[in-house]
């Protein structure tokens, strides 16, 4: 099984009760995926240290050499593997253009890097 959630920014509580559904629904070795404002990474770190591992967490990026503005984490129930922080992603160049690596994910279908294995 699978979970997905994505929130507001600044949805503490919200990111409680999504991960402890999450804690409850998924079986040992089930993956959840979130969509969070990248402000929001040290608690839903310290929230997943409960229960989960093998996390990764991808950074977005607007522009580059601009703050990441959202995070995409995936988390093992159970897991053991050790934090991943994966090299970000830049959704668009200077000019506001969607970059290649973004179009290849968006138009073409190619897997983020934080894909399950």
């Amino acid at each position: 099984r699978r979970a997905h959630v994505s929130a507001p920014q600044g949805e503490t509580p919200l990111l409680d009760v999504w991960i402890d559904a999450a804690a409850r629904l998924l079986r040992p070795g089930g993956t959840l995926s979130l969509i969070w404002p990248a402000a929001g990474l040290a608690p839903v770190l310290a929230r997943l240290s409960e229960g989960f591992g093998g996390i990764a967490v991808l950074p977005l990026h607007g522009k580059e050499a601009q703050p990441a503005i959202r995070i995409l984490v995936r988390a093992t129930k159970g897991g053991r593997a050790p934090l991943a922080l994966l090299p970000g992603l830049v959704l668009a160049d200077a000019a506001g253009w969607p970059t290649a690596a973004a179009e290849a994910v968006l138009r073409h279908g190619a897997a983020l890097p934080l894909a399950a294995p």
